[in-house]
C-alpha cells in the first residue's frame, strides 16, 4: 500500500449544496471551509444523508469516505466530522478526531430505523472523538444524556457567512421563508400565518416568497389556491447565493417556522441583513439564536405580532436595528476557536 500522502488535516463533509437545498449542516461546512482558507487541508465528501437511501448512505457515506481516507491520513493527522454522520467512518480510519454534534435526535417523532443508525453512529462517532464541538449549551447537556463525558465536549458557537450583510435595498411589501419544503421545516405555518396577516386591513398587497424545494410543495400551492391568494404565493429554486442575500434584504419580516434546527442559521442571516424574525415557540431551535427573534405560540399568534411590527415603524427599526447588532456579534470568536481547538488536538 502506497504510504498516506495527506496534509495532516482532512475534514469530512457533506457535498456542496445548491442555493435552494442549502442544509444547516452544509452552511455549517462552508464556514468550517472558511476558517481553514490559506490553510493545506484535505476534503473527504461524504454523502451521509438517508434521503437517497441506505445503499447510497452506505456506499458515499462510508466506503468511499474510508477508502479515500487511507491514501491521506496517518495516526497523527487530525479529522474532523462537520456533522453527526460524516463520524461514520472513525472506526475504520486513523487519526486524532474531532466531531461536531448539531443536534441530538430523541426518538419522538423519529422514523424508527433512522434514528436507530442516527443514534448508533454518533455515540460510536463519540467514542472514537478526542473532543466533541457542539454549538449550544442545549447541546451539550443533551450530549451528556445520551452518555457523552462532558470534558470531551467544547461549545463553540457557530458564525453567520459574512457574505450575509445588510445590502441597503429598499424593503417591499413581502414575507420571506428560507428553507426546504419538507416537513420538519414546517412551510404550511408561515403559509397559514401569511393567510391571516393577507386578511388585514391595508394587507392587500403584500406577498410571500419561499426560497425551496420539496416533498411539500405542491401542498403549498394547495394551500395558496384554497385561500385564494395564489398570485401573492411565489416559490424559488436554483437562484444564486447573492439574489437569495438580496431576498432576505428586501423582505420586510422573515418567517422561520422550522420546528427542528441545529443551530437555525436562517434567523441569524435574515438579521445580519437587516431583517427581523418571527419564530414559533415549540421549535426546538437554541435559545441564543432566538433571543432577538419573535417568539409565536402559533400561526395566529404570528399573524397578530407581524401586522403589530409591520403597523408600529418604530418598533419595527429598533427590532431591526437591535437583532442585527446581535447576528453581526453572534459566534464572533469562532474561527479563534476552532483553529486553537484543532492545534490542541493535533498536540494531544
Amino acid at each position: 500500500m502506497a504510504k498516506p500522502n495527506g496534509t495532516g488535516l482532512t475534514v469530512y463533509r457533506r457535498p456542496e449544496e445548491d442555493t435552494n437545498g442549502k442544509t444547516g449542516l452544509g452552511r455549517y461546512a462552508d464556514v468550517i471551509e472558511y476558517c481553514l482558507e490559506g490553510r493545506d487541508y484535505d476534503i473527504v465528501i461524504s454523502d451521509a444523508t438517508s434521503a437517497r437511501g441506505y445503499w447510497n448512505m452506505f456506499v458515499n457515506g462510508f466506503w468511499r469516505p474510508v477508502r479515500q481516507s487511507r491514501k491521506l491520513n496517518t495516526k497523527d493527522t487530525v479529522c474532523h466530522a462537520t456533522d453527526e454522520l460524516c463520524s461514520m467512518v472513525f472506526p475504520f480510519v486513523k487519526g486524532k478526531k474531532i466531531m461536531t454534534v448539531h443536534h441530538v435526535s430523541f426518538k419522538e417523532g423519529r422514523f424508527d430505523l433512522f434514528y436507530r443508525i442516527w443514534m448508533l453512529i454518533t455515540k460510536t462517532g463519540i467514542r472514537k472523538s478526542a473532543k466533541v464541538i457542539t454549538i449550544s449549551e442545549t447541546t451539550k447537556q443533551d450530549l451528556i444524556r445520551i452518555g457523552c463525558p462532558e470534558e470531551k465536549i467544547v461549545v463553540i458557537v457557530n458564525r453567520v457567512d459574512p457574505k450575509f450583510r445588510k445590502k441597503g435595498l429598499p424593503k417591499r411589501h413581502s414575507v420571506f421563508c428560507m428553507g426546504q419544503l419538507a416537513p420538519r421545516k414546517n412551510m404550511e405555518d408561515a403559509l397559514r400565518a401569511f393567510i391571516e396577516l393577507s386578511k388585514k386591513e391595508g394587507m392587500d398587497d403584500w406577498t410571500i416568497t419561499f426560497c425551496g424545494d420539496g416533498p411539500n410543495r405542491d401542498n403549498i400551492l394547495s394551500m395558496a389556491s384554497e385561500a385564494g391568494i395564489s398570485e401573492r404565493v411565489k416559490i424559488v429554486t436554483g437562484i444564486p447565493e447573492e439574489e437569495v442575500i438580496d431576498l432576505y434584504n428586501e423582505a420586510t419580516l422573515v418567517f422561520n417556522t422550522s420546528l427542528l434546527e441545529g443551530t437555525g442559521l436562517v434567523t441569524l442571516e435574515a438579521q445580519r441583513c437587516g431583517t427581523p424574525v418571527l419564530h414559533l415557540n415549540r421549535a426546538q431551535i437554541p435559545e441564543p439564536v432566538t433571543r432577538l427573534s419573535v417568539g409565536c405560540e402559533d400561526p395566529s399568534d404570528m399573524a397578530e405580532k407581524a401586522y403589530a411590527l409591520i403597523m408600529d415603524p418604530e418598533a419595527y427599526d429598533d427590532l431591526c436595528r437591535r437583532s442585527k447588532e446581535y447576528a453581526d456579534a453572534f459566534g464572533g470568536d469562532f474561527k479563534e476557536r476552532y483553529l486553537a481547538l484543532l492545534e490542541e488536538v493535533r498536540n494531544s
